[in-house]
């Protein structure tokens, strides 16, 4: 990262490998630039997950012609996770008996894009724009075009492509959402959403959440800034509550209130609350042995080590956004 500019932003990386093989608990913390003592805004996040490719690429800026195409690939956690030479080159075949990687579709290519760090999720862009992620859950299915579905992005490649083109946190929710609406979004499991949490280098920190509908045919989203003197945890569950249309605060999907009277997740009456309307209560579908605070435990420790002054006690609380 040597030449970046990086003023007002840390991201941090890790894996753990306690955890029992097969178990995913990938968490991911948010600091507003008013509660660190430099004015930084933080976003980390531990990927927990016993079969990723951890590697980390560096993938370059670029300049492509009018009329090019951007590849879209499938999300594959294992090693390798990627294999191509238009990349980066930890992604080159070893020999020419290592099969390219085909891609599932593409979009339209931008002209220019940014240099930016990858591993198994996207990390940070050379204009200081970063992120860490967590798999939440979701009340409805998602097939990708790889398993015969419709959906052609899953959150890696909604990553990666907002590292490519953006320079702000703003930029990068309006073009990952735009995206999984357009073309599909499909969960890294089936019944699964996407978290991010999503910092750049003019201090702005925001909450992403994306869910598939219609089978993942398309996607509602919704974004809430982090107040500046606040700290929040997502740990596999989505912490989005009720949105508000009209706050600055927010920024949603076009078909959001549609979509959730479509799939008979809300009635339309009241104030519409995203996690509640489109998630289930965690631990989701996927999760092999019931763990009643599977997701609360570590968001209660967080706040606990933070602010031990509040007193906050374990329980089944969500500790909501």
């Amino acid at each position: 990262m040597s030449g970046w500019r990086l003023s007002g932003l840390i991201h941090i990386t890790f894996a753990l490998h306690w955890l029992p093989d097969g178990t995913n608990a990938c968490t991911t913390v948010i600091v507003g630039r008013e509660a660190t003592v430099d004015g930084s805004v933080i976003a980390t996040h531990s990927a927990d997950n016993s079969d990723l490719d951890f590697r980390m690429a560096y993938v370059p800026a670029r300049k492509h012609p009018a009329g090019a195409r951007r590849p879209v690939y499938h999300a594959s956690g294992g090693y390798p996770r990627l294999v191509s030479h238009n990349r980066a080159e930890i992604y080159r075949p070893r020999d020419a008996s290592q099969q390219l990687t085909e891609p599932l579709g593409s979009i339209p290519e931008v002209s220019e894009t940014y240099a930016f760090y990858e591993s198994g999720y996207g990390l940070i862009n050379e204009h200081g724009l970063g992120m860490g992620e967590t798999t939440g859950n979701a009340r409805g299915a998602s097939y990708s075009v790889a398993t015969g579905g419709s959906a052609l992005f899953g959150i890696c490649e909604l990553q990666f492509v907002a590292l490519e083109r953006c320079r702000s946190a703003v930029c990068a929710i309006h073009t990952m959402g735009d995206l999984a609406e357009r073309y599909g979004f499909y969960g890294e499991e089936q019944f699964t959403a996407e978290a991010l949490t999503i910092v750049d280098n003019d201090g702005e920190a925001w909450v992403f959440h994306v869910a598939p509908v219609s089978n993942g045919t398309s996607a509602v989203w919704a974004a809430q800034r982090l107040p500046p003197d606040q700290v929040t945890v997502v740990a596999n569950s989505l912490i989005i509550g009720y949105v508000d249309p009209s706050s600055i605060d927010f920024i949603l999907s076009n078909n959001l209130f549609e979509s959730a009277k479509k799939e008979g997740l809300w009635d339309g009456k009241g104030q519409l609350h995203f996690s509640l309307t489109f998630a289930s209560d965690p631990p989701w579908a996927s999760v092999r042995v019931v763990t009643p605070l599977y997701a609360t435990m570590r968001r209660w420790r967080v706040f606990d080590l933070i602010a031990p002054s509040r007193g906050f006690r374990l329980s089944q609380s969500t500790f909501s956004y």
